[in-house]
């Protein structure tokens, strides 16, 4: 039984679906080629669909189907055989249990480890730690754990045989573990996706009465309603926020996107920003934080929430207010913007995310620079708005991910 009131196997199936409902119409394209690489697409898709049903196998442990019956009937006895005294964590059960019997498929130890972090957001020791049984249960646990398991084999429709060897590049590895824990929230909920209703463009960007250079706000709307794929729009004016907002919106509206997040260079500045922001109760904003919560490369592997929250972000534009940060006077004039900016930018660019920018007293090697990472190519040159502070820039080789 799942914490839903299905049984589980019905609660994995609807895992499936909800994979397939997010492939069709959620995920990044980005992620989606790069879990495809050197397998193909359909193959991927079945391997997405398979790991989002396993999410679900370590609810077939003693512990945790003692809680469900206790929850469901008041009888801990009407579980499948008899429950141990310690629960333990069913999404770590996942990742010990896919591992353990991928091993037993002969998979390689590397390749049967990362399904069982994709499925749970867990690394395992398959040898040491499937020894506690008290956690994953004892022999009649493990042939119900078996079942499960293959059941779902041949309803995702993947052939356990071809991937025995396959691993996956570390970032596609993060990213999927935040696809599937997402796929399986979907299914335990019983939810489904808000789908994204951005406004007309028609209705988007007009100045709403605060502070800046109509000229730099003009400017700025202009390049976003330009993008005919998503980049990178860099505002050199540190009092734009404004403009900032108003072409985040247009690029969300244009690339069919719920929203965007807003990002300061620190939690001080965040603290300090968000009453101001959240006051003026600016329309499309899904979220705030630091710029730290932009870095895949930074995020907590070990908590599968921090990877749902990376997910996520791809299904917004993305503004990163940097003009705060004071420019360091000569001859200490090295850093204008925060270490964490171009990281940053590269991930966005990599997902194939819009972005705004807010820096100021950036010389043309340093805008440069930004561009080259957003896009991956040093080749770009960014084009110059209506106004000498607005640039912008998409990357060639992204123009295919546009929504």
């Amino acid at each position: 039984m799942s914490e839903s009131g299905l049984p589980l196997a019905a609660h994995m199936v609807e895992a499936m679906d909800a994979a397939d409902a997010l492939w069709d119409g959620y995920l990044s394209p980005a992620f989606r080629e790069g879990l495809a690489a050197g397998i193909g697409e359909g193959r991927a898709r079945a391997l997405y669909r398979w790991l989002s049903a396993l999410s679900g196998l370590g609810r077939c442990t003693p512990g945790y189907q003692g809680l469900q019956a206790a929850r469901f009937s008041g009888d801990a006895a009407t579980a499948p055989v008899p429950v141990a005294p310690r629960p333990g964590r069913h999404d770590r059960a996942s990742s010990l249990l896919t591992a353990l019997f991928l091993r037993e498929e002969g998979w390689s130890r590397e390749a049967a480890e990362w399904a069982g972090y994709a499925v749970g957001g867990w690394r395992v020791d398959t040898l040491h730690e499937a020894e506690d049984s008290e956690e994953i249960g004892g022999v009649q646990w493990r042939a119900l754990q078996r079942d499960l398991f293959y059941g779902m084999t041949g309803a995702a429709g993947l052939p356990l045989d071809t991937l025995a060897a396959h691993v996956p590049a570390p970032g596609v590895q993060l990213a999927c573990s935040g696809a599937v824990i997402l796929a399986d929230r979907m299914a335990a909920e019983g939810g489904e996706l808000p789908a994204a209703v951005p406004p007309a463009l028609a209705d988007l960007g007009a100045p709403s009465g605060g502070e800046g250079d109509p000229q730099v706000h003009a400017a700025a709307l202009e390049a976003a309603f330009e993008m005919e794929a998503p980049g990178l729009l860099l505002i050199g004016a540190p009092e734009e926020t404004e403009a900032a907002f108003a072409s985040a919106e247009v690029l969300a509206a244009k690339f069919g996107l719920d929203g965007f997040f807003y990002a300061l260079p620190t939690q001080e500045a965040l603290d300090a920003a968000a009453e101001r922001v959240l006051g003026e109760r600016r329309r499309n904003l899904n979220g705030m934080g630091t710029l730290e919560q932009l870095r895949l490369d930074q995020a907590d592997t070990t908590d599968p929430r921090m990877m749902l929250r990376q997910l996520t972000l791809v299904t917004r534009a993305v503004i990163i207010d940097a003009a705060g940060t004071a420019p360091v006077p000569a001859p200490r004039r090295a850093r204008r913007l925060p270490r964490a900016v171009p990281p940053a930018l590269g991930w966005l660019g990599e997902h194939g995310v819009p972005a705004v920018l807010l820096g100021t007293g950036l010389d043309e090697g340093e805008r440069d620079a930004l561009f080259e990472a957003y896009t991956g190519d040093p080749r770009t040159r960014p084009r110059r708005g209506t106004s000498p502070r607005v640039t912008w820039a998409t990357a060639a080789q992204r123009r295919s991910r546009a929504a």
